[in-house]
């Protein structure tokens, strides 16, 4: 008996001590879920767009392959510089039957080849990584506008609710029509509805974000910057494109490839004479790669004409949006005070603050829409984006 009674009394204690335990592990397990959310600012979600590209990553990749392969030409070189001071009949065949190859190497085409696509592969790094910066920068502004509409939405379909209850009571005192009482219900759903839809576009936009920086699209993140508003621009335009001469990639790029053209040329036409088509030839594709050289100073000052024109369009409209919030909040207040003495609907007023609110959607899309179009005027004057295919 006193065997059962301690089995027994042992039992209970584990029974007891069980839900301390399993306490234990879910507090454990909330302490984990709360470490997974992330907290962002503008500029840390730029920086993991740039950690979490693959693109970045293959680029570094390639950098270390052209270093390595800029080693072998400069060994390469600096061999074909020793053969081509022998004698002939000590140079081996294989170089002496192609002359023009062999003399190319010897003056650094392989050299400067390699060094052209390092050159490139560094700027298209930099390019890509302001590109990313941009695409990270859109996301984040779509997640803040998209939880500002939310927002505005949640408003509005309080507002009908209030409505309605208004209707509600003005309709039992034989003041207005089923048909006004019909009107405010439909409010209500209308509001509800585009509350859903607002919900549902602010989870997209969460998805949207988390992939263009390469977190997980089941991870929670908090967003603490705001979306700033417009500020005055640092330079003039032709100041601006001055500093883009100055600052853009392309213009090495060109360059570079316009000196390796310029070798390859040298080499072939020291030894083919001016009436053959291989001097011919050479001397076209350099007078092309000089012409491309000289048209890259021309697209660039194209490139920031044209983002300085886009952004004084998206200023102007972004003016006169607040322009017209004005007058859509003076709208509602004189609706509101009709409706007061009975001289507007609650569906005037309904449709007062739809506007209103709409208006205030639109301009926080503005506001979005202006900061991009800076930052690709910002880019357009700095290193601009990579070329297409990189």
């Amino acid at each position: 008996m006193k065997k059962r009674l301690i089995a027994l009394m042992c039992a209970m204690m584990l029974l007891v001590s069980f839900p301390i335990f399993a306490e234990d592990a879910s507090e454990e397990d909330a302490v984990e879920a709360v470490t997974d959310i992330w907290t962002l600012t503008m500029e840390e979600a730029q920086q993991l767009a740039i950690e979490n590209s693959y693109a970045i990553s293959n680029l570094n990749r390639r950098i270390e392959d052209t270093k390595d392969l800029l080693s072998n030409q400069r060994d390469l070189q600096s061999t074909m510089s020793d053969l081509l001071k022998l004698p002939l009949q000590f140079i081996p065949s294989d170089i002496t039957n192609d002359y023009v190859n062999a003399l190319m190497i010897k003056n650094g085409y392989g050299v400067k080849g390699a060094q052209v696509q390092l050159t490139v592969l560094e700027n298209t790094k930099a390019q890509t990584e302001e590109a990313l910066k941009i695409s990270a920068t859109s996301a984040y502004y779509n997640v803040l506008l998209a939880k500002k509409a939310m927002v505005l939405q949640q408003h509005l379909y309080e507002n009908a609710k209030g409505h309605l209850r208004t209707a509600n009571v003005r309709f039992e005192n034989g003041v207005i029509t089923r048909l006004e009482l019909l009107q405010a219900e439909i409010a209500v759903n209308s509001a509800l509805t585009d509350l859903h839809n607002a919900e549902d576009d602010l989870n997209i936009e969460r998805l949207a974000f988390n992939n263009t920086i390469g977190l997980g699209l089941g991870e929670t993140v908090v967003l603490t910057s705001e979306i700033e508003e417009k500020a005055e621009l640092e330079m003039q335009l032709e100041e601006a494109i001055e500093q883009a001469l100055e600052n853009r990639p392309e213009i090495e790029n060109k360059r570079a490839e316009y000196e390796l053209k310029a070798i390859e040329v040298g080499a072939i036409t020291s030894y083919y004479t001016p009436n053959l088509r291989q001097h011919k030839f050479a001397v076209e594709e350099l007078a092309e790669a000089e012409h491309d050289y000289q048209q890259t100073y021309r697209d660039i000052e194209m490139d920031v004409r044209n983002k300085y024109l886009d952004l004084v369009k998206t200023e102007r409209s972004l003016d006169n949006m607040d322009e017209t919030i004005k007058l859509l909040e003076e709208a509602l207040r004189v609706t509101k005070l009709l409706y007061q003495y009975d001289m507007a609907t609650l569906q005037e007023v309904s449709d007062a603050e739809v506007n209103l609110t709409q208006a205030q959607i639109g301009k926080t899309q503005m506001t979005i829409g202006y900061q991009l179009t800076r930052m690709m005027y910002e880019n357009a004057i700095g290193v601009g984006m990579p070329a297409m295919g990189r």
